[in-house]
């Protein structure tokens, strides 16, 4: 009989490559995911370094007036987002344009929200936007009570 079949090196050579080909595989995704795990602790890291404080926040008939003071040296973005809670329901508004609060900064702003959609406001959440590395993230709500003006 003529048998004709892949001989034991090309065999060898072929499962030698597919071996590289599947670590190449697990080598990159395990670099990229061990990268997303640093960036999301470095940033953690960053938030728990903010020290931020809402200092006043009331409400008139349709706008709400916030103070906020920043006691660290990072600068706070101005796309940052407040919640407003209200008796009906919460609308989040991000800040106006150039309301960045630099480093040691007492920043005040003022938005205006629909009362009829949302009630009487009861609270506000703040989260602040940072940059590091020139990438944006948003940090965890900061809670704060809010009083008519």
């Amino acid at each position: 009989m003529n048998k004709r079949g892949v001989s034991e090196v090309i065999a060898t050579v072929l499962l030698v490559a597919i071996v590289i080909v599947i670590i190449a595989i697990i080598a990159t995704w395990s670099y990229n995911f061990v990268q997303e795990k640093a960036r999301e602790s470095r940033e953690m890291l960053y938030c728990q370094q903010l020290d931020v404080a809402v200092r006043q926040a009331c409400y008139e008939e349709n706008t709400t007036k916030i103070s906020i003071k920043n006691y660290k040296d990072i600068t706070i973005e101005h796309d940052s987002m407040v919640r407003l809670e209200g008796t009906n329901s919460y609308v989040e508004v991000p800040f106006p344009p150039f309301s960045t609060i630099e480093s040691f900064e007492m920043g005040q702003i003022e938005l205006s929200y629909n009362k009829s959609t949302i009630g009487d406001i009861q609270k506000i959440i703040f989260f602040p936007k940072l940059s590091l590395e020139g990438k944006k993230f948003f940090c965890e709500g900061i809670e704060n009570e809010i009083k008519a003006c």
